[in-house]
């Protein structure tokens, strides 16, 4: 009862708070009651957007009717969809915003639902909202797969829907969903004051760059010669990822998809900047704690091992190189030969970021260049891929340091977060929040601005230690080329299933 009454008051908090998120999922897995379907993307890349009403589920018929977005109705079926896209109330606000007043009664079983059903929709790693005026809105997730102090680092995250306030710009953190500790160290805003008609990227290093003219894909097929190129026209949240399996026919198929975009190359071009918005598919996401908690009661020593930069630091890197779960390669064919000339890096599930990657092209010949990507099954989500051959001049950069930092306890914790020094604010539970404060600097007529916050840190997952470690599943997944695509795709499988037979 107490765990209840504790959530009764997190939903009059975030009642307050006004945060909202989107879901992109399985159609087997959108839940009629619950979830307001607001699109519709197929294998192609094609899009139907509905109505305010949504988009229902017709079992009988095995289809999704309503009435689109700016057209008639339409009746798509099932079986034709690559996903859907949903307003889901992960955040128990959305749901009690949209009830009205709710008595007593109400709220208690709104929230035994979302004990229920949390844990399935769960995402690791920081949630942040921006304030824009009115309300908090979720705009990033930093740090995603930064799951000890050795794979600690600093993520840039652009801020879009963050606004000046009273001369100041509100950001909440929040620890959101999953069971896990969160390190956050130096915190920061940088500005970016830019001309009209570009935008601003960082590239993996953290330096910025001017984005102007980006040439998009020509050709994009996947390893069945399918046209996919829709997926990549513009960085629009219409991700290609996996169509993950209703029953047991993805046995029969590859462990790897495989990507081929065509891109027209200028004369003499000998190198580019890829321009990326990629990110981990939220089961590839779910997977990492899923492989942590088979560490079970030996999660300790391992996890030293790997904040230390030990012997499991060297496996891990190892293992994801040969994997590609949380860092892609991308090839270039050069004469007959697919040839490695960069990586991409992975990012949250739920808020995927731009990033400007140098590509290498020597050996390239003639006015096409062929790339290649090759995702294991279930792990990745590619909104845009795009090439620039010339270099824009660099943006007009402003550091905003933390004004303050105070947590829901009402705690300060500004001087942890203002500076790389060894020490960190901790956020071990859900429900642990920050509020950010910073100066609001003018910004100079005729330009663009893009704020990103600057952020620094890690986290631990939650894993039950009363379990002994799975070692001999541990040392097949490590030793086993693709083993580990097949278990998660398994464990995929059964989880869709028990989700299901709740329901």
């Amino acid at each position: 009862m107490r765990k209840i009454l504790g959530v009764i008051v997190l939903v009059a908090y975030l009642m307050n708070l006004g945060c909202h998120s989107m879901r992109d999922i399985p159609i087997s897995e959108a839940h009629s009651a619950t979830d307001t379907i607001v699109a519709v993307i197929y294998p192609s890349g094609k899009v139907v957007e509905f109505d305010a009403k949504g988009g229902t589920i017709n079992s009988y018929t095995k289809t999704i009717d309503g009435t689109q977005k700016f057209g008639g109705k339409v009746s798509i079926p099932v079986d034709e969809t690559l996903y859907v896209r949903v307003e889901r109330p992960n955040s128990t606000n959305t749901v009690l915003l949209t009830a009205g007043i709710l008595c007593a009664a109400a709220v208690v079983a709104t929230v035994v639902f979302f004990l229920v059903y949390w844990d399935d929709f769960a995402s690791n790693c920081p949630y942040v909202y921006s304030f824009d005026g009115k309300e908090y809105v979720f705009d990033a997730q930093p740090l995603g797969g930064a799951f000890s102090r050795g794979l600690e680092r600093t993520d840039l995250s652009r801020l879009e829907h963050l606004r000046p306030v009273d001369g100041e710009y509100r950001v909440l953190v929040r620890n959101e969903e999953l069971q896990e500790t969160q390190y956050l160290d130096e915190v920061k805003l940088i500005l970016a004051d830019h001309p009209a008609g570009t935008r601003v990227v960082p590239d993996p290093t953290g330096t910025l760059h001017v984005i102007g003219d980006v040439v998009t894909a020509g050709k994009v097929t996947d390893e069945t010669g399918y046209d996919i190129h829709s997926f990549f026209d513009a960085p629009d949240e219409i991700a290609w990822q996996t169509k993950m399996p209703i029953d047991e026919s993805w046995r029969e198929l590859s462990p790897r998809h495989e990507l081929t975009f065509e891109f027209p190359r200028p004369r003499d071009a000998t190198s580019a900047f890829l321009v990326i918005k990629a990110g981990n598919a939220q089961w590839g996401s779910e997977m990492i704690h899923r492989m942590l908690a088979l560490r079970g009661d030996a999660i300790d020593e391992w996890q030293e091992s790997m904040d230390s930069n030990g012997a499991a630091m060297n496996e891990w890197v190892a293992f994801n190189t040969r994997e590609e779960l949380y860092s892609l390669r991308l090839d270039v064919l050069v004469g007959d030969h697919w040839v490695p000339r960069a990586w991409i890096p992975g990012g949250a599930s739920l808020a995927t970021e731009e990033r400007v990657i140098p590509v290498d092209l020597a050996g390239v010949r003639g006015d096409v260049v062929k790339m290649r990507v090759c995702p294991p099954r279930g792990f990745w989500t590619l909104d845009f891929l795009g090439l620039e051959f010339e270099n824009d001049p660099s943006p007009r950069v402003t550091t905003v340091p933390l004004h303050s930092a105070i947590t829901n306890d009402r705690v300060d914790v500004t001087p942890l977060m203002s500076a790389v020094d060894g020490r960190r604010h901790v956020m071990p539970r859900v429900g642990d929040e920050v509020i950010l404060k910073f100066a609001a600097p003018g910004m100079p007529a005729s330009r663009n601005r893009t704020v990103f916050l600057d952020m620094r840190g890690y986290y631990h997952a939650h894993v039950d230690k009363t379990q002994p470690e799975q070692k001999g599943l541990l040392d097949e997944l490590a030793r086993d080329n693709g083993r580990v695509v097949e278990y998660a795709m398994d464990l995929y499988t059964k989880w869709r299933m028990d989700l299901l037979s709740r329901r």
